[in-house]
């Protein structure tokens, strides 16, 4: 995700490469994940998961359009690396959490630490 929002810094047609470039390593990891463990867990499964999910994919979407705002509009080329950045961290830490409560839930505990 802060790789795609990183891209819109770059002058076109790159924005389009990186995600473009996203997308496959995103198959990528798909594939090496179901030949290691023989299957694949989408975070979009039910659950608690669910929402964490989608509350990361919602947070990606903001920061794409502040980035897109602030290079296009206020001149700001430097801002999609800065807020791209930012979501690398913030979408690592929820990916963690997301592993976190995905353990809980096949453990049958609901902790919220």
């Amino acid at each position: 995700m802060g790789a795609m929002i990183m891209g819109y810094a770059l002058p076109a047609p790159w924005p389009i490469i990186v995600a473009a470039g996203c997308m496959a390593a995103t198959a990528v990891i798909v594939m090496r994940d179901r030949r290691r463990d023989g299957f694949f867990v989408s975070g979009y499964r039910p659950g608690r998961t669910r929402w964490l999910a989608l509350a990361m994919v919602i947070a990606a979407w903001i920061a794409l359009f502040a980035a897109i705002v602030l290079k296009a509009r206020f001149g700001l080329v430097w801002a999609p690396v800065v807020i791209g950045l930012a979501m690398a961290l913030l979408v690592t830490l929820g990916s963690v959490a997301w592993e976190r409560v995905y353990r809980q839930e096949l453990q049958g505990t609901s902790h919220d630490d």
